[in-house]
């Protein structure tokens, strides 16, 4: 199966320092995006797994979906998740922040301090005018001082000679996904 799948269940279902609270504060179904068994949406809506999960746009896993206790959809979480960033993702459930405010905005006002400082790279060009870049594809990078996996990034996956190698083919554009700066395109 899917690998990020498995790292998903291991460190924030199985394994996590918050298993208790989880289990306290969430019901938890496993869906097959493929699967055929029924799943009772609600009171008038019953259908199979990959129905379902056709009715919630999922694609791609893991997705993982927190539903409210109208089974209306809350937050959405696409991809692989960091423990501390999905400990952010249920704190933000569970305080029903998502109804005034996104997740982004709670996460911000969560950590008072930096967790991360940007670094430099040789591959990564300094610009705010993207409209004046080279003919090359354009690949853009967002970081932020919240991110608790950047430095894991950089000394492992960015420091590696053959990525340098492969984002040489790329003009690589850093960006601030907390900054107010407008970007020219």
């Amino acid at each position: 199966g899917c690998p990020y799948c498995y790292k998903m269940v291991e460190e924030n279902f199985k394994h996590a320092p918050y298993t208790d609270y989880l289990q306290d504060n969430f019901d938890v179904i496993a869906i097959n995006i493929r699967g055929d068994r029924e799943v009772v949406f609600n009171a008038e809506l019953s259908l199979t797994e990959k129905e379902l999960s056709r009715r919630l746009d999922v694609r791609y896993t893991p997705t993982i979906i927190f539903l409210s206790t109208e089974n209306k959809p809350v937050l959405r979480l696409n991809g692989y998740r960091s423990v501390e960033d999905f400990k952010h993702a249920l704190d933000f459930v569970v305080a029903k922040a998502y109804q005034h405010t996104t997740l982004q905005r709670f996460i911000e006002e969560q950590m008072q301090e930096a967790v991360y400082t940007f670094r430099e790279h040789p591959n990564f060009a300094a610009v705010s005018d993207l409209s004046t870049l080279p003919d090359k594809p354009l690949l853009v990078l967002f970081e932020d001082r919240t991110c608790v996996a950047c430095d894991a990034l950089h000394d492992d996956l960015l420091a590696l000679a053959e990525t340098r190698e492969l984002l040489d083919r790329f003009t690589v554009v850093r960006l601030d996904a907390l900054s107010e700066q407008a970007i020219i395109a």
